[in-house]
């Protein structure tokens, strides 16, 4: 009997060593990851640049998408953020759009500068290449466009086909609202993945790039 409890006795010691031991170690890792400069660095470092973004997409023309009838168009500004290429049935080359909502927020999509750049149908959506940072007016116009939205089936050319394609990938509603007229009817935010579609707007630069904005690189979506 001595024996047992004697062995009892050393068993309890050890687990209660472990859990010490075992203790110490977590309290230690928990400090450690805390205390990490790169973490706190890298959060506070992509909110300033937001919020830098935040404060210049302020003091553009207006915020939020607007209609301006003397010129049957739809209208907004962003910054450009990094570029990418995707296949579609047809090639695109995208850019990254960052811009303020209606209340102020800010949010990002995508928009094409380019459509099968290489063919002989191509389409050219920017008047010149889109460096990051650069203010863009993205807007979409022409015949085919009202108050109420763009009606693609209007037009036959070779880049309504498409982008009423691109429009259609994300159907919004029982009505087949797409992602333009969404955007434009209900304020309904395009996609943040391109693989849900993107807008085939007009990108027009309207100022040079700005070297003290640093688009962040966190969300590739």
């Amino acid at each position: 009997m001595n024996v047992q409890r004697k062995r009892i006795l050393f068993l309890l010691m050890a687990v209660l060593l472990g859990s010490l031991v075992g203790t110490g170690v977590f309290l230690y890792s928990q400090t450690h990851l805390v205390s990490s400069p790169l973490q706190t660095q890298g959060s506070v470092d992509l909110l300033a640049q937001q919020k830098t973004m935040q404060t210049y997409l302020h003091d553009t023309p207006w915020v939020g998408l607007r209609y301006l009838p003397e010129l049957k168009e739809w209208r907004f500004y962003a910054l450009t953020g990094e570029s990418r290429q995707i296949e579609l049935v047809h090639s695109f080359d995208l850019v990254k759009l960052y811009y303020l909502r209606a209340d102020g927020g800010l949010s990002f999509t995508w928009a094409a500068t380019s459509v099968d750049r290489t063919s002989p149908q191509n389409v050219i959506l920017s008047s010149r290449p889109l460096l990051p940072g650069t203010l863009v007016a993205v807007s979409l116009k022409g015949d085919n466009v009202s108050p109420i939205g763009v009606n693609w089936e209007d037009c036959d050319s070779f880049y309504c086909r498409v982008a009423n394609a691109v429009d259609g990938i994300l159907i919004l509603d029982d009505q087949g609202t797409g992602i333009s007229n969404g955007f434009i009817r209900y304020g309904w935010e395009p996609p943040s993945f391109p693989m849900y579609g993107f807008l085939c707007w007009w990108l027009e630069p309207v100022e040079d790039p700005l070297p003290l904005i640093s688009i962040p690189k966190g969300d590739q979506k």
